[in-house]
């Protein structure tokens, strides 16, 4: 289910974390701090870090992940790396460290936000708005239509459909059907029918400038 602005309903979150408390405040505390009531943030935990790594390769849907800078096994920035190499998606690293250097380096390594622990109630309503924020604008750029490159196999079906049906009859939904090729819509037809026509008639002014 999608809301009216291009928002999912569902907002997928991944926490890893080795610390159960901590991925129990996430779980239960996500909803609680969302400030829009139309949305819903389905949170899957890991205290596992192999585990999660591992679920990554799969490909599973997720809007943002959150990740510790400390786990049992992997530091956080081997984990971000991992995440990095596969999948597309926000993440936001936490620690307790207040050093400056500690708190650069996630940027350094990819990471989108850093958190200082403990997290609570403020931090959580960032991330509301930053998710949100940017799954809207990836649903919106998915909505743009894809600017249509012309191979010259297309090209050639285009002058072949107006050589067929004439230069008098050549509408660009006649065109368009004509051609009878995927992802060619009238809208194509017609920009390339005015740019052809432009081409024409530069050439017959150049033609006329080297006869004079």
């Amino acid at each position: 289910m999608t809301l009216n602005s291009g928002i999912p309903s569902v907002i997928n979150l991944f926490v890893v974390h080795n610390d159960e408390a901590t991925l129990h405040f996430f779980k239960n505390s996500s909803n609680f701090f969302c400030t829009d009531p139309r949305l819903h943030f389905e949170v899957t935990t890991f205290g596992d870090e192999l585990y999660f790594m591992a679920f990554l390769t799969v490909k599973p849907k997720v809007d943002l992940i959150i990740i510790d800078t400390t786990l049992k096994i992997f530091n956080g920035f081997e984990v971000l790396k991992h995440v990095k190499d596969n999948i597309d998606v926000p993440v936001i690293m936490m620690s307790h460290s207040y050093d400056w250097l500690d708190q650069r380096k996630p940027y350094d390594f990819g990471a989108n936000h850093y958190w200082h622990k403990p997290i609570d109630g403020c931090e959580l309503k960032t991330m509301m708005t930053f998710i949100v924020y940017r799954v809207s604008t990836v649903e919106k750029a998915k909505s743009v239509k894809k600017r249509l490159t012309w191979t010259t196999k297309m090209d050639n079906t285009f002058l072949e459909a107006i050589n067929l049906v004439g230069i008098a009859n050549a509408k660009p939904k006649k065109i368009q059907e004509v051609m009878n090729m995927p992802n060619i819509e009238i809208r194509h037809t017609y920009k390339r029918k005015q740019k052809k026509l432009q081409e024409q008639q530069e050439q017959e002014q150049q033609q006329e400038q080297e006869q004079h």
